[in-house]
């Protein structure tokens, strides 16, 4: 247990793109997929369509209601609610079809809005982490336009769609303007597209269908870079009447694409692999169900190692969610495996974090439902330690620790207790308190919770006592590539400055008897730095 007194201290950030990226704290491959825990009904009701992302701590959940709203919230990795259901202003929705993309520091969402003339245009609206506005919508397609598909390319976006038989893309910046407006991918009897960025190629990449005079359909795709240059068409597949639904994903060297195709008379899914560079393919067809009845809605994911297609399915005699597992080869891995039952799927989503998925659907107007999905069997996540406590201003303070580890499943949030009692649950390594009285001494206990709902044992050092007693305030400014630290003190003296990249891995910059100080070329990069203020006194933290 440790005991101190809580001085503040000042993290400044700047929010980078969250990539899936193996390293130590990451397990791609997901060699025994089962549920984590029960699925779980949002509180978004009665819902035509939704969607999911992953932010690498939690995830965001868009949907489209029975009242033509959108409304938004995020959910822990085990599935439970961290933000309430909120409605985005965007006015009337056209139809159901809704794309939700994360973009490093919040999400953007593609969808059909009407215009004056009661005709579906689409829209590209930005939101931060909460689910708000940042910034006007922004048209990416004029009346009428078909269904939209979204991508974000690490600097903008790509919204592909359909008009009277033809495909098309607007590209965006990160702010929303438009770069190019409406890049005609092919013209004639073409629709129900996909887009995706290819980061080998550093261009988007569009899967479309498209049919000929005879009916018979032909599955193609095409590249195309944000500033309109357009690649060469190449055909995935041809000659039948049932082909539908691509759906892309980017793996960093290649992309993976499934779609519906019903060869024989028989709706199934279907997979191969294509090219980064030019989007021709590379592999055969890889069957993924075989002739089970009516498969479709096909989604695909990528881990990092592998990639998952989670699909709807009739073979339990309602339309079902399953997963299948399929190698970079490309080669099936496993069997399907089951995600749902009888839940009748109308619209379906998945996103992956670092160790598990979250896989979202809802049947028509039903609630949107989330079901954990998971890749190990679960354990016990380790201890949140290193606690310390910061930011201590008027009643509030902040308690920090170094965050907990799970070998097998996600992390889902942290739970904290004062004295305890629990205060409070964040996905975050640090927790504010807005309820302290000066003077007081309090017990702060953190405990880590994984995406099973599993536990950490208690931990010696996931504990640590803190008397609020602080005294300097401290305030940021800026002077062009320098960041500038000042403070009040209700008791004058000299002072260490400390810097660091976590509140427990600290170094002392500058001592000072004055209460400023620059810290230069701070403010360059995508750092995150914390400050504080200490007694200069030896061994005085």
């Amino acid at each position: 247990m440790k005991k101190r007194s809580a001085f503040l201290i000042l993290c400044i950030v700047r929010l980078a793109s969250w990539s899936a990226v193996a390293g130590v704290d990451y397990w791609p491959a997901c060699a025994d997929p089962q549920p984590l825990t029960v699925a779980q009904e949002s509180p978004i009701a009665a819902a035509r369509s939704s969607a999911v992302a992953s932010n690498g701590l939690t995830f965001g959940v868009v949907a489209i209601n029975s009242s033509g709203m959108m409304l938004f919230s995020t959910v822990y990795a085990d599935g439970s609610v961290e933000r309430l259901p909120v409605v985005v202003p965007v006015g009337e929705i056209y139809t159901d079809a809704v794309e939700l993309v994360w973009n490093g520091a919040g999400y953007a969402v593609a969808y059909q809005a009407i215009d004056d003339y009661r005709l579906p245009v689409i829209m590209l609206a930005r939101l931060d982490q909460n689910g708000s506005l940042v910034g006007p919508a922004s048209l990416a397609a004029g009346s009428p336009a078909g269904l939209p598909s979204l991508a974000w390319s690490g600097s903008g976006y790509g919204v592909a769609f359909g008009r009277n038989g033809s495909t098309y893309v607007t590209t965006f910046d990160s702010l929303g303007q438009v770069l190019r407006w409406e890049i005609e991918i092919t013209s004639y009897s073409a629709a129900d597209s996909d887009i995706a960025w290819s980061h080998l190629g550093n261009r988007y990449v569009v899967a479309y269908r498209y049919s000929d005079w005879s009916g018979l359909h032909t599955l193609w795709t095409r590249t195309v870079s944000a500033d309109g240059q357009l690649g060469p068409a190449n055909m995935v597949c041809n000659g039948n009447s049932g082909l539908s639904s691509p759906s892309l994903v980017d793996t960093g060297t290649s992309l993976g694409l499934a779609w519906v195709d019903n060869h024989y008379g028989l709706e199934d899914i279907v997979f191969c692999t294509l090219a980064g560079d030019d989007a021709r393919r590379l592999s055969g067809d890889l069957w993924i169900t075989n002739a089970s009845g009516w498969s479709g809605i096909p989604e695909l994911v990528w881990t990092g190692a592998e990639y998952a297609t989670f699909f709807g399915d009739s073979r339990g005699g309602k339309g079902d969610v399953f997963h299948q597992r399929v190698a970079r080869d490309p080669a099936l891995l496993g069997a399907n495996y089951r995600v749902s039952s009888g839940v009748g799927v109308q619209a379906l989503s998945a996103a992956f974090a670092t160790r598990s998925f979250l896989v979202g659907w809802n049947s028509l107007g039903g609630p949107v439902t989330t079901q954990p999905w998971g890749c190990h069997a679960p354990g016990i996540p380790s201890c949140p330690e290193g606690l310390t406590s910061f930011g201590l201003s008027g009643s509030t303070l902040t308690i920090g620790w170094l965050p907990a580890q799970d070998p097998t499943v996600e992390l889902a949030y942290y739970q904290v207790y004062r004295d305890a009692a629990l205060i409070g649950v964040t996905a975050k390594p640090y927790f504010t308190d807005t309820a302290v009285d000066a003077g007081r001494t309090y017990t702060y206990i953190v405990r880590s919770v994984n995406a099973a709902q599993y536990f950490s044992t208690p931990c010696p050092n996931s504990q640590i006592d803190v008397t609020a007693d602080g005294n300097v305030f401290l305030t940021l400014g800026r002077s062009e590539s320098d960041l500038a630290l000042s403070w009040v003190d209700r008791s004058p003296r000299s002072y260490r400055v400390m810097r660091g990249l976590s509140p427990q891995d600290m170094i002392e910059i500058a001592r000072t008897s004055n209460t400023a100080i620059q810290d230069q070329g701070a403010a360059l990069g995508a750092t995150c730095f914390y400050y504080s203020i200490d007694p200069a006194v030896d061994g005085a933290r």
